[in-house]
């Protein structure tokens, strides 16, 4: 039987409907375009990794999420803030699980258009301190440093993290 996003929506969903909107909606669009139906198999898949993700790392957000909630926070406490006035610096896993399109990393660079890569494996910046002046020197006059950095991890369809 096949589960969409779009009986979560329902005015009045059936029980069944309202179990299978336990799964956190934002992470579902994430991994399944809106509507977009899945069979009983893919949904309890999807469902475990989501459940592990949440008890594993609380507060954790889809990357378009993350992004959009920087935007907003940024536009809020930095009265001059632009995209044209803020250097971008990454540092996130190399891995290239990492860097596909969608993920953070690409987002980030289609929103800021240029990025300041400072090394990352794990996610830790590794350029030292001739790096760090490297990119203090590409900051526009009066502008904005925003620093972005992570590791990644791998969910199984159990829900091991490893």
């Amino acid at each position: 039987e096949e589960v969409t996003m779009d009986q979560c929506d329902r005015k009045a969903p059936t029980h069944a409907d309202m179990e299978a909107c336990a799964v956190p909606k934002a992470w579902m669009h994430h991994l399944l375009l809106q509507g977009t139906p899945m069979d009983g198999k893919t949904f309890d898949l999807c469902n475990k990794s989501i459940k592990s993700l949440s008890t594993n790392f609380p507060g954790a957000m889809p990357d378009k999420l993350v992004v959009t909630l920087l935007l907003r926070a940024l536009h809020q406490t930095l009265p001059n803030f632009s995209k044209e006035n803020t250097l971008l610096g990454t540092s996130f896993c190399p891995d290239e699980i990492s860097n596909e399109k969608g993920d953070l990393p690409n987002l980030l660079y289609e929103e800021f258009g240029k990025t300041f890569h400072l090394g990352g494996l794990a996610g830790i910046p590794f350029t030292g301190k001739t790096g760090f002046k490297a990119f203090a020197s590409h900051v526009p006059t009066n502008g904005n440093v925003l620093i972005v950095y992570g590791p990644h991890v791998a969910i199984s369809p159990d829900g091991e993290v490893g």
